[in-house]
Formats: structure tokens, C-alpha cells, sequence
């Protein structure tokens, strides 16, 4: 079977060689083949320029859906670790912020909500994990 395999690459190469033969690389042959053929080059190069652009956005938007799902999972991750912490009954803000040297904007710490407690939580743990996956990465 795999000989098979082979014989028919080999068949394929050696038709695709024998229709390279009468190829011409010289432009006015071709826009002569062209013409003869009915063909509009423009029309060709437009139309494939066309297609060209729509795989690279299609694989762009592939790309953005990947780092959009990565992200989404990092920010579950960091808002699971914050509901973690914000359950745990020995939990103080003031002394998370202090021991990991958040910068609050010169906020008074006493006066944040407990929605902003969470928010400044999840955004930190968010940058952490996202830092980390970048390290784990690259390692």
C-alpha cells in the first residue's frame, strides 16, 4: 500500500513537472496565453488579493478567539482566588495590600466598597496570572 502511496505522488510530481515545461515565465507570453484564454489578469490578481485578505482575517480572528478564551479563563482563575479570599473570615484587605505593595492612587483603603476591594483583587490576581502564563511560556 505504501508503494501505492508513493507511485501516485510520484505520478502527481511528474504530471505537475510536465506541465511546468510548457510554462512560460516570460511575462508577455503570458499575458499573451492570457488573452488568448479570454482572461483578465486584473480581475485574476483582484480576485486573489481578495481571497489572500480573507484567510489572513479569518486567521486573525482564530488567533483573537484563542487569547480571547485564554483571558477569560485567566480572569475566571483570578475572580475564583478572590471569592477565596474574600470568604475566608481572617481576610483583611489593609494587610493584603500592605504585604503585596499594591499601589491604590493615594485611595484611602478604609473607604473602599467591598465591590472595590473585589475589583482591585481581581485585577491584581489578573495581572499576576496573566505575568505568570507568560513566564510558564517562555520557560
Amino acid at each position: 500500500m505504501s508503494q501505492t502511496k508513493n507511485q501516485k505522488k510520484s505520478d502527481f510530481l511528474k504530471l505537475i513537472m510536465s506541465d511546468l515545461e510548457f510554462t512560460s515565465c516570460d511575462k508577455e507570453e503570458v499575458a499573451r496565453y492570457m488573452e488568448e484564454e479570454g482572461l483578465d489578469r486584473d480581475s485574476i490578481i483582484k480576485e486573489g488579493m481578495k481571497g489572500i485578505k480573507q484567510i489572513r482575517l479569518h486567521a486573525q480572528a482564530m488567533k483573537t478567539q484563542r487569547e480571547m478564551n485564554s483571558t477569560q479563563y485567566i480572569k475566571d482563575k483570578a475572580l475564583k482566588w478572590v471569592e477565596g479570599l474574600l470568604n475566608n473570615v481572617n481576610f483583611s484587605f489593609p494587610e493584603f495590600a500592605k504585604s503585596h505593595e499594591l499601589v491604590l492612587h493615594n485611595r484611602n483603603i478604609e473607604a473602599f466598597t467591598e465591590e472595590d476591594i473585589k475589583n482591585t483583587l481581581t485585577s491584581y490576581f489578573y495581572l499576576k496570572f496573566t505575568d505568570n502564563e507568560g513566564k510558564n511560556v517562555n520557560e
